[in-house]
């Protein structure tokens, strides 16, 4: 297994000014919010590999793909999959 800590991998995106390393994130707060690091290192991947497609399973309320879609470019496009209601809760039956 390869570690890299995030600092690192932080340096690896490629920017001209602070302006171009600045991120938008929803606060932690919210219901199942997702960590600030989590959030802030899947977004330096996305740069990293200048990724326009993004495809999240499992997204519940939606906070990480709000993340992701305010910080790619609005050319990019982001699917989220989801269970619905009646699935989600036979699942939670069993």
């Amino acid at each position: 297994m390869i570690n890299i800590r995030p600092h690192k991998l932080f340096k690896l995106v490629e920017s001209k000014s602070c302006y171009e390393r600045t991120i938008s994130v929803v606060l932690p707060g919210l219901l199942h919010t997702p960590m600030l690091l989590e959030t802030a290192v899947l977004i330096a991947l996305s740069k990293i590999v200048n990724a326009k497609t993004f495809f999240e399973f499992g997204t519940f309320v939606g906070v990480q793909a709000l993340n992701i879609a305010q910080n790619f470019p609005e050319s990019s496009k982001v699917y989220t999959l989801d269970l619905d209601e009646d699935s989600f809760n036979r699942i939670m039956k069993s």
